[in-house]
């Protein structure tokens, strides 16, 4: 396996690009983004040194600075190799799905500072559900549909108390759909009270999210 030391970002994304071998990617991924432990896995406290916090935010611009560039290449990429016809082998995929997290997780962490794309995030997301869907992992789609909604809930109106309504997991599919589908009539009203630019884009998640949970009523039925 590979020396940490001499994993470089660009060695990286060829790799997962045009490698036919990614056994060793969720390896590689974990240890170049590894300076992302310090703010990611920090509990969350309010501290009231100034001199703590403007530490943490140059952490913050700093890490932006020289992983964003990678994190939105890599991401644009994972969803393809998720997508090749013929599929890749399955196990390659589960290591690309928790590469995908890794790195979503690792790009939300910097979104405070990245003020000119604060729902890009969000819009990755709507892509990895779609590659949960195509990988027969509709569990985790589902849970990433909710969690969409809660979001939008929460920043168009601050009404997310009235969408944590989560199933269990055991619940029948037509029961989750019914829920996503009145999560989305409920949050549509606020979005009246979000600049355009907000609007348009909301609109798109949730238009996503409404054929997503139509489809899982259809194929209630089918499978019915």
């Amino acid at each position: 396996m590979e020396d940490s030391a001499t994993i470089t970002g660009s060695s990286i994304l060829s790799k997962l690009q045009s490698s036919s071998d990614l056994s060793s990617i969720h390896y590689l991924f974990s240890s170049y983004l590894h300076p992302f432990t310090v703010i990611i896995n920090k509990p969350k406290r309010q501290s009231k040194s100034s001199k703590i916090n403007a530490e943490a935010s140059a952490t913050i611009q700093s890490l932006a600075k020289t992983f964003t560039s990678f994190l939105n290449k890599a991401l644009n990429i994972i969803p393809t190799r998720l997508d090749e016809t013929p599929k890749i082998e399955y196990c390659y995929a589960f290591e690309l799905f928790e590469v995908y997290t890794i790195c979503l997780s690792c790009l939300e962490s910097v979104l405070s500072v990245l003020s000119s794309k604060p729902l890009s995030v969000q819009f990755h997301l709507i892509r990895l559900i779609h590659c949960y869907e195509d990988w027969g992992r509709y569990e985790d789609a589902q849970n990433e549909v909710l969690s969409e909604l809660e979001y939008i809930g929460k920043i168009s109106g601050e009404i997310g108390g009235n969408l944590n309504r989560g199933c269990d997991a055991s619940q029948l599919c037509f029961k989750r759909s019914k829920q996503l589908i009145s999560m989305v009539n409920e949050i549509q009203p606020w979005l009246r009270f979000v600049d355009a630019c907000t609007y348009d884009r909301l609109h798109q998640l949730l238009a996503i999210c409404l054929v997503w949970a139509h489809g899982l009523q259809c194929s209630f039925f089918i499978a019915g």
